[in-house]
């Protein structure tokens, strides 16, 4: 299991972005970013770079093209080299602002990539560090599946030879949705909310003991599946019966840690006889209730009190 922050390769931003590219260097594939944050260029073109980000991407606007053009072709062309020679992963002139031929001689002077974006800077800024959040999240992998269980992600863990899988088919042949089996890659995509999603070259296919590979989306349908979800809940199907846990249910909650961020778990003891689709899917409406602020185990002591008192 791995987690960090990482870099995206500019080859997927620009794909991830849909950019216009002005030029690009021959060492692309070299090249990387590593900031989500997307900056104006405003305070580098008055010869401010105390905070100047070498992983990040900048935008010139309207604004800061205008000013460009209100100065002369030398002063001009000191400025941008100034800029340039940082380094920068990406330059994107937006607006729809044409070039000036001092951005396009620095930029293939310092080997810096630059495009053209219509959009206007505010627009491209917000794609960017939408795109960039996801790609750069804290990231690990886990084992497990993942399914969406009545618009909630659930992410079932447990020993192998457990009975997720068969679980997981089950829960797709009574309409949920399949995210990933066997390995979870999971985002943390902000303070509070994970995503979870397949490695691509295994993505709706499931492995059953004694059968082999099924494709998910072939033998169900594009319905029956997703490319990602949120986690909204862990279940860990376990073949020794928790007592500590088991005693503590009513009015208790129970949480397990992901990437900092503290999920509720519940832990189901498989065992012959039991329905676990059936527990799995009363595990996760009961969850969504309490999210909605009822508390089943808590209204149960509320009502025992009464008849006590």
């Amino acid at each position: 299991m791995a987690a960090g922050n990482g870099s995206v390769s500019l080859s997927k931003v620009i794909e991830g972005l849909n950019l216009k590219m002005a030029y690009l260097p021959e060492n692309v594939e070299e090249i990387k970013v590593t900031s989500r944050n997307v900056n104006r260029v405003g305070l580098c073109l008055v010869g401010f770079f105390d905070s100047f980000e070498h992983g990040g991407i900048y935008l010139f606007g309207s604004e800061e093209m205008h000013y460009l053009l209100d100065r002369k072709s030398d002063n001009r062309l000191d400025i941008l080299d100034r800029f340039f020679s940082r380094r920068p992963p990406l330059v994107i002139i937006t607006d729809n602002c044409g070039g000036v031929d001092e951005i396009d001689s620095c930029a293939r002077k310092h080997k810096v990539s630059y495009a053209f974006a219509e959009e206007s800077a505010s627009v491209v800024m917000v794609e960017a560090i939408k795109f960039l959040g996801i790609s750069l999240a804290p990231r690990t992998s886990l084992h497990g599946e993942l399914v969406v269980i009545y618009g909630e992600g659930v992410l079932l863990t447990g020993e192998s030879g457990v009975g997720k899988s068969e679980t997981v088919i089950e829960l797709i042949r009574r309409g949920h949705h399949l995210v990933a089996d066997d390995v979870v890659d999971v985002r943390k995509i902000s303070h509070e909310v994970l995503t979870g999603s397949a490695p691509s070259n295994i993505r709706y296919f499931v492995e059953l003991r004694g059968i082999g590979i099924v494709n998910a989306e072939k033998m169900f349908g594009t319905d029956a599946v997703r490319v990602s979800s949120q986690i909204d809940l862990v279940v860990e199907m376990t073949d020794v019966e928790d007592r500590s846990i088991c005693a503590g249910m009513v009015g208790s909650e129970f949480t397990t840690n992901i990437l900092g961020i503290d999920l509720p778990i519940v832990k189901i003891p498989v065992k012959n006889g039991r329905n676990m689709t059936t527990l799995v899917e009363a595990a996760t409406l009961a969850t969504k209730q309490k999210k909605a602020g009822y508390n089943a185990g808590q209204d149960l002591l509320r009502t025992l009190r009464k008849f006590r008192g």
